[in-house]
Protein backbone atom coordinates (compact mmCIF):
# COMPACT_ATOMS: atom_id res chain seq x y z
CA UNK A 1 0.00 0.00 0.00
CA UNK A 2 2.87 2.25 0.74
CA UNK A 3 4.36 1.57 -2.65
CA UNK A 4 1.08 2.42 -4.35
CA UNK A 5 0.86 5.71 -2.56
CA UNK A 6 4.42 6.57 -3.47
CA UNK A 7 3.75 5.61 -7.10
CA UNK A 8 0.64 7.79 -7.24
CA UNK A 9 2.53 10.70 -5.63
CA UNK A 10 5.34 10.34 -8.14
CA UNK A 11 2.86 10.41 -11.01
CA UNK A 12 1.18 13.48 -9.50
CA UNK A 13 4.46 15.35 -9.11
CA UNK A 14 5.49 14.50 -12.61
CA UNK A 15 2.19 15.76 -13.99
CA UNK A 16 2.58 18.95 -12.00
CA UNK A 17 6.07 19.57 -13.32
CA UNK A 18 4.87 18.89 -16.85
CA UNK A 19 1.94 21.28 -16.38
CA UNK A 20 4.28 23.92 -14.97
CA UNK A 21 6.61 23.45 -17.90
CA UNK A 22 3.74 23.86 -20.32
CA UNK A 23 2.53 26.89 -18.42
CA UNK A 24 6.04 28.33 -18.46
CA UNK A 25 6.34 27.84 -22.17
CA UNK A 26 2.89 29.31 -22.64
CA UNK A 27 3.76 32.33 -20.53
CA UNK A 28 7.01 32.82 -22.43
CA UNK A 29 5.16 32.65 -25.74
CA UNK A 30 2.38 34.95 -24.60
CA UNK A 31 4.86 37.41 -23.11
CA UNK A 32 6.99 37.38 -26.25
CA UNK A 33 3.91 37.85 -28.41
CA UNK A 34 2.60 40.62 -26.19
CA UNK A 35 5.98 42.35 -26.31
CA UNK A 36 6.05 42.00 -30.08
CA UNK A 37 2.50 43.35 -30.43
CA UNK A 38 3.27 46.18 -27.98
CA UNK A 39 6.44 47.08 -29.87
CA UNK A 40 4.58 47.06 -33.18
CA UNK A 41 1.69 49.11 -31.73
CA UNK A 42 4.16 51.54 -30.16
CA UNK A 43 5.99 51.92 -33.46
CA UNK A 44 2.75 52.52 -35.33
CA UNK A 45 1.54 55.00 -32.71
CA UNK A 46 4.86 56.85 -32.65
CA UNK A 47 4.83 56.98 -36.41
CA UNK A 48 1.29 58.36 -36.41
CA UNK A 49 2.18 60.89 -33.71
CA UNK A 50 5.38 62.00 -35.41
CA UNK A 51 3.82 62.22 -38.87
CA UNK A 52 2.72 65.87 -38.35
CA UNK A 53 6.23 66.69 -37.11
CA UNK A 54 7.60 65.06 -40.26
CA UNK A 55 5.21 67.16 -42.35
CA UNK A 56 6.27 70.20 -40.37
CA UNK A 57 9.93 69.47 -41.09
CA UNK A 58 9.19 68.89 -44.80
CA UNK A 59 7.16 72.11 -44.95
CA UNK A 60 9.99 74.06 -43.33
CA UNK A 61 12.42 72.54 -45.83
CA UNK A 62 10.10 73.37 -48.72
CA UNK A 63 9.76 76.96 -47.54
CA UNK A 64 13.52 77.19 -47.22
CA UNK A 65 14.13 75.78 -50.69
CA UNK A 66 11.33 77.54 -52.56
CA UNK A 67 11.00 80.66 -50.38
CA UNK A 68 7.25 80.28 -50.75
CA UNK A 69 5.78 81.64 -47.53
CA UNK A 70 2.22 80.82 -48.59
CA UNK A 71 2.66 77.12 -47.76
CA UNK A 72 0.94 75.76 -44.64
CA UNK A 73 1.11 72.50 -42.66
CA UNK A 74 -2.16 70.54 -42.60
CA UNK A 75 -3.17 69.00 -39.25
CA UNK A 76 -6.41 67.19 -38.38
CA UNK A 77 -5.53 65.89 -34.93
CA UNK A 78 -6.62 67.05 -31.49
CA UNK A 79 -5.60 70.49 -30.22
CA UNK A 80 -2.81 69.11 -28.07
CA UNK A 81 0.81 70.26 -27.82
CA UNK A 82 1.52 69.03 -31.33
CA UNK A 83 -1.54 70.79 -32.68
CA UNK A 84 -0.44 73.99 -30.96
CA UNK A 85 3.02 73.60 -32.50
CA UNK A 86 1.53 73.28 -35.99
CA UNK A 87 -0.78 76.25 -35.37
CA UNK A 88 2.12 78.37 -34.13
CA UNK A 89 4.24 77.39 -37.13
CA UNK A 90 1.46 78.29 -39.57
CA UNK A 91 0.90 81.60 -37.78
CA UNK A 92 4.63 82.31 -38.01
CA UNK A 93 4.56 81.61 -41.76
CA UNK A 94 1.55 83.94 -42.15
CA UNK A 95 3.33 86.74 -40.29
CA UNK A 96 6.50 86.24 -42.29
CA UNK A 97 4.48 86.27 -45.51
CA UNK A 98 2.77 89.53 -44.51
CA UNK A 99 6.09 91.08 -43.50
CA UNK A 100 7.69 90.00 -46.76
CA UNK A 101 4.82 91.43 -48.80
CA UNK A 102 5.00 94.72 -46.88
CA UNK A 103 8.75 94.85 -47.46
CA UNK A 104 8.28 94.13 -51.14
CA UNK A 105 5.68 96.90 -51.45
CA UNK A 106 8.00 99.24 -49.57
CA UNK A 107 10.85 98.41 -51.94
CA UNK A 108 8.61 98.96 -54.93
CA UNK A 109 7.53 102.34 -53.57
CA UNK A 110 11.16 103.21 -52.90
CA UNK A 111 12.18 102.29 -56.44
CA UNK A 112 9.27 104.29 -57.85
CA UNK A 113 10.12 107.15 -55.49
CA UNK A 114 13.75 107.24 -56.68
CA UNK A 115 12.65 107.04 -60.31
CA UNK A 116 10.23 109.93 -59.80
CA UNK A 117 12.91 111.96 -58.03
CA UNK A 118 15.30 111.41 -60.89
CA UNK A 119 12.64 112.42 -63.38
CA UNK A 120 11.66 115.55 -61.46
CA UNK A 121 15.25 116.70 -60.91
CA UNK A 122 16.44 115.93 -64.42
CA UNK A 123 14.30 118.66 -66.01
CA UNK A 124 15.38 121.60 -63.83
CA UNK A 125 19.03 120.52 -63.95
CA UNK A 126 18.94 120.29 -67.75
CA UNK A 127 17.33 123.73 -68.03
CA UNK A 128 19.86 125.29 -65.64
CA UNK A 129 22.73 123.66 -67.54
CA UNK A 130 21.44 124.83 -70.93
CA UNK A 131 20.90 128.35 -69.59
CA UNK A 132 24.43 128.46 -68.22
CA UNK A 133 25.86 127.17 -71.52
CA UNK A 134 23.99 129.79 -73.51
CA UNK A 135 24.93 132.44 -71.00
CA UNK A 136 28.58 131.48 -71.35
CA UNK A 137 28.41 131.86 -75.14
CA UNK A 138 26.02 134.78 -75.57
CA UNK A 139 25.68 136.50 -72.24
CA UNK A 140 28.29 139.20 -72.75
CA UNK A 141 26.83 140.21 -76.13
CA UNK A 142 23.19 140.37 -75.00
CA UNK A 143 22.55 141.89 -71.54
CA UNK A 144 18.81 141.26 -71.83
CA UNK A 145 19.38 137.58 -72.53
CA UNK A 146 21.87 137.46 -69.67
CA UNK A 147 19.28 138.80 -67.23
CA UNK A 148 16.60 136.41 -68.52
CA UNK A 149 18.94 133.40 -68.30
CA UNK A 150 19.94 134.24 -64.74
CA UNK A 151 16.27 134.67 -63.80
CA UNK A 152 15.39 131.30 -65.37
CA UNK A 153 18.26 129.59 -63.57
CA UNK A 154 17.19 131.15 -60.29
CA UNK A 155 13.60 129.98 -60.80
CA UNK A 156 14.69 126.43 -61.57
CA UNK A 157 17.07 126.44 -58.59
CA UNK A 158 14.26 127.56 -56.29
CA UNK A 159 12.05 124.82 -57.76
CA UNK A 160 14.71 122.19 -57.09
CA UNK A 161 15.24 123.51 -53.57
CA UNK A 162 11.49 123.25 -52.86
CA UNK A 163 11.45 119.74 -54.32
CA UNK A 164 14.37 118.68 -52.14
CA UNK A 165 12.68 120.12 -49.03
CA UNK A 166 9.51 118.21 -49.84
CA UNK A 167 11.47 115.02 -50.48
CA UNK A 168 13.26 115.38 -47.15
CA UNK A 169 9.93 115.88 -45.41
CA UNK A 170 8.48 112.77 -47.03
CA UNK A 171 11.66 110.82 -46.26
CA UNK A 172 11.22 111.75 -42.59
CA UNK A 173 7.61 110.59 -42.83
CA UNK A 174 8.69 107.24 -44.31
CA UNK A 175 11.28 106.88 -41.53
CA UNK A 176 8.53 107.18 -38.93
CA UNK A 177 9.17 110.76 -37.83
CA UNK A 178 6.43 112.26 -35.68
CA UNK A 179 5.34 115.85 -35.28
CA UNK A 180 5.52 117.17 -31.76
CA UNK A 181 2.12 118.57 -30.81
CA UNK A 182 1.00 121.11 -28.28
CA UNK A 183 -2.15 123.27 -27.91
CA UNK A 184 -2.28 126.09 -30.50
CA UNK A 185 -4.94 128.61 -31.44
CA UNK A 186 -6.54 127.80 -34.77
CA UNK A 187 -7.28 131.49 -35.49
CA UNK A 188 -3.56 132.33 -35.36
CA UNK A 189 -2.78 129.59 -37.86
CA UNK A 190 -5.50 130.64 -40.30
CA UNK A 191 -4.54 134.32 -40.03
CA UNK A 192 -0.88 133.61 -40.77
CA UNK A 193 -1.76 131.31 -43.67
CA UNK A 194 -4.19 133.86 -45.09
CA UNK A 195 -1.61 136.65 -44.94
CA UNK A 196 0.96 134.56 -46.80
CA UNK A 197 -1.63 133.31 -49.27
CA UNK A 198 -2.55 136.87 -50.30
CA UNK A 199 0.96 137.28 -51.71
CA UNK A 200 0.71 134.22 -53.95
CA UNK A 201 -2.91 134.60 -55.07
CA UNK A 202 -1.90 135.87 -58.53
CA UNK A 203 -5.08 137.80 -59.20
CA UNK A 204 -7.40 135.25 -57.55
CA UNK A 205 -9.66 136.62 -54.82
CA UNK A 206 -9.27 135.04 -51.39
CA UNK A 207 -12.32 135.29 -49.14
CA UNK A 208 -12.32 134.44 -45.46
CA UNK A 209 -15.70 134.51 -43.74
CA UNK A 210 -16.04 135.61 -40.09
CA UNK A 211 -16.66 131.97 -39.26
CA UNK A 212 -13.32 131.23 -40.84
CA UNK A 213 -11.54 132.75 -37.84
CA UNK A 214 -13.06 130.81 -34.91
CA UNK A 215 -11.91 132.58 -31.76
CA UNK A 216 -10.81 130.43 -28.88
CA UNK A 217 -10.68 127.14 -30.81
CA UNK A 218 -7.61 125.17 -29.76
CA UNK A 219 -6.12 122.15 -31.54
CA UNK A 220 -3.22 119.90 -30.61
CA UNK A 221 -0.53 120.40 -33.20
CA UNK A 222 2.52 122.14 -34.54
CA UNK A 223 1.72 125.67 -35.74
CA UNK A 224 4.28 125.68 -38.57
CA UNK A 225 3.13 122.36 -40.00
CA UNK A 226 -0.55 123.25 -39.72
CA UNK A 227 0.11 126.55 -41.49
CA UNK A 228 1.98 124.62 -44.19
CA UNK A 229 -1.02 122.28 -44.52
CA UNK A 230 -3.42 125.17 -45.14
CA UNK A 231 -0.96 126.92 -47.50
CA UNK A 232 -0.51 123.79 -49.61
CA UNK A 233 -4.25 123.56 -50.20
CA UNK A 234 -4.58 127.30 -50.83
CA UNK A 235 -1.68 127.27 -53.28
CA UNK A 236 -3.23 124.28 -55.04
CA UNK A 237 -6.52 126.16 -55.30
CA UNK A 238 -4.81 129.25 -56.74
CA UNK A 239 -2.91 127.20 -59.34
CA UNK A 240 -6.01 125.60 -60.81
CA UNK A 241 -8.36 128.59 -60.63
CA UNK A 242 -8.16 130.82 -63.70
CA UNK A 243 -8.69 134.55 -63.06
CA UNK A 244 -11.02 136.12 -62.26
CA UNK A 245 -11.84 133.31 -59.88
CA UNK A 246 -12.09 133.09 -56.15
CA UNK A 247 -10.97 130.89 -53.30
CA UNK A 248 -12.84 130.73 -50.00
CA UNK A 249 -11.37 129.71 -46.65
CA UNK A 250 -13.85 128.68 -43.95
CA UNK A 251 -13.58 126.95 -40.58
CA UNK A 252 -15.99 125.89 -37.88
CA UNK A 253 -15.77 123.81 -34.74
CA UNK A 254 -17.91 120.74 -34.21
CA UNK A 255 -18.38 118.70 -31.06
CA UNK A 256 -15.09 116.80 -31.24
CA UNK A 257 -13.18 118.33 -34.16
CA UNK A 258 -12.65 121.43 -36.25
CA UNK A 259 -13.40 121.51 -39.97
CA UNK A 260 -11.38 123.74 -42.32
CA UNK A 261 -12.77 124.08 -45.83
CA UNK A 262 -11.00 125.50 -48.89
CA UNK A 263 -13.25 125.96 -51.92
CA UNK A 264 -12.29 127.27 -55.34
CA UNK A 265 -14.07 128.07 -58.59
CA UNK A 266 -11.36 126.51 -60.72
CA UNK A 267 -11.03 123.76 -63.27
CA UNK A 268 -12.10 120.95 -61.01
CA UNK A 269 -10.68 117.42 -60.96
CA UNK A 270 -11.86 114.65 -63.31
CA UNK A 271 -13.52 111.73 -61.57
CA UNK A 272 -10.81 109.28 -62.69
CA UNK A 273 -8.09 111.48 -61.13
CA UNK A 274 -9.87 112.11 -57.84
CA UNK A 275 -8.82 108.85 -56.06
CA UNK A 276 -5.14 109.58 -56.81
CA UNK A 277 -4.76 113.28 -56.02
CA UNK A 278 -2.99 112.53 -52.71
CA UNK A 279 -0.51 110.09 -54.28
CA UNK A 280 3.11 111.17 -54.54
CA UNK A 281 4.14 112.65 -57.89
CA UNK A 282 0.67 112.09 -59.29
CA UNK A 283 -0.43 114.84 -61.63
CA UNK A 284 -3.82 114.65 -63.28
CA UNK A 285 -5.12 115.75 -66.62
CA UNK A 286 -5.27 119.40 -65.55
CA UNK A 287 -1.65 119.41 -64.35
CA UNK A 288 -0.38 120.95 -67.59
CA UNK A 289 -2.09 124.23 -66.67
CA UNK A 290 0.15 124.80 -63.62
CA UNK A 291 3.69 124.05 -62.51
CA UNK A 292 4.25 121.61 -59.69
CA UNK A 293 5.93 118.41 -58.56
CA UNK A 294 2.93 116.41 -57.37
CA UNK A 295 4.16 116.27 -53.76
CA UNK A 296 2.11 119.00 -52.09
CA UNK A 297 -1.08 117.05 -51.49
CA UNK A 298 0.87 113.98 -50.32
CA UNK A 299 2.57 116.19 -47.73
CA UNK A 300 -0.77 117.71 -46.75
CA UNK A 301 -2.22 114.26 -46.13
CA UNK A 302 0.79 113.29 -43.99
CA UNK A 303 0.58 116.47 -41.90
CA UNK A 304 -3.14 115.93 -41.29
CA UNK A 305 -2.59 112.30 -40.28
CA UNK A 306 0.20 113.35 -37.89
CA UNK A 307 -2.36 115.57 -36.15
CA UNK A 308 -4.91 112.78 -35.83
CA UNK A 309 -7.02 114.13 -38.68
CA UNK A 310 -7.50 113.67 -42.41
CA UNK A 311 -8.07 115.58 -45.66
CA UNK A 312 -10.95 114.94 -48.06
CA UNK A 313 -11.49 116.18 -51.58
CA UNK A 314 -14.66 116.66 -53.60
CA UNK A 315 -14.69 118.16 -57.06
CA UNK A 316 -16.84 118.82 -60.11
CA UNK A 317 -15.01 119.40 -63.41
CA UNK A 318 -15.56 122.93 -64.64
CA UNK A 319 -17.04 124.12 -61.33
CA UNK A 320 -14.22 123.82 -58.81
CA UNK A 321 -12.91 121.72 -55.95
CA UNK A 322 -13.40 121.57 -52.19
CA UNK A 323 -10.70 120.33 -49.82
CA UNK A 324 -11.80 119.67 -46.26
CA UNK A 325 -9.43 119.30 -43.31
CA UNK A 326 -10.67 117.52 -40.19
CA UNK A 327 -8.61 118.06 -37.02
CA UNK A 328 -9.49 116.91 -33.50
CA UNK A 329 -9.96 119.57 -30.87
CA UNK A 330 -7.30 119.88 -28.18
CA UNK A 331 -7.68 117.52 -25.25
CA UNK A 332 -6.54 120.25 -22.87
CA UNK A 333 -6.73 124.08 -22.93
CA UNK A 334 -3.75 126.30 -23.57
Amino acid sequence: MTRGWIRRYSYSSLSTYRALAVLRNLLIGVTAGAMLVTALASWLYARAVLRPIDRLARAAGAVRDSRDLTQRVSYRGPPDELGQLVTTFNAMLAELDAAYRNLDRSNQRMRQFLADCSHELRGPLARVRSSMDLLDRLGDDDPEFRSRAIADATTETDRMAALVRNLLLLARADAGANIQRRPVLLADILTAAGNRADRMAGGISLHTTPAGQPDGVVVDGDADHLEQLVLILLDNAFKYTPPPGEVRLDAHAASTDVVITIRDTGLGIPAEDLPHVFDRFYRGRNASTAAGTGLGLAIARWIASQHGGHVDCASTPGEGSTFTIHLPLASRPM
